[in-house]
């Protein structure tokens, strides 16, 4: 079985930002869990996109609004598609962002 268990960035953001594209070909499952550290005020939004071609990417659900010091974690246990990445947005102020991968597979 294979896994995958990384940190894709950890470090301070102010601007909007994309993480490394993931090939998700031989991953059946995964986790992306992205934390917020941030003494001030922050307004960001993290979408998961996914794509088949690695060229056009589509949103996989809806936005989430980030605030200061939060998690949120996107899960998918039955990938049917080949790449995967995080979109985060900045709306207002600065963070540390730690963002995690988890995946499973053949």
């Amino acid at each position: 079985m294979r896994t995958i268990n990384d940190i894709l960035l950890n470090e301070n953001k102010d601007v909007t930002f994309s993480s490394d594209v993931i090939d998700l070909e031989h991953y059946s499952a995964m986790s992306m869990q992205v934390t917020t550290s941030s003494a001030s005020s922050l307004n960001f939004s993290v979408q998961l996109q996914i794509s088949n071609d690695n060229i056009n990417f589509i949103d996989n659900g809806s936005p989430t609004v980030l605030n200061s010091n939060t998690s949120v974690l996107f899960e998918d246990t039955n990938i049917t598609y080949r790449y995967t990445k995080l979109v985060c947005t900045r709306t207002a102020g600065s963070a540390v962002f730690k963002i995690n991968l988890h995946a499973k597979g053949f």
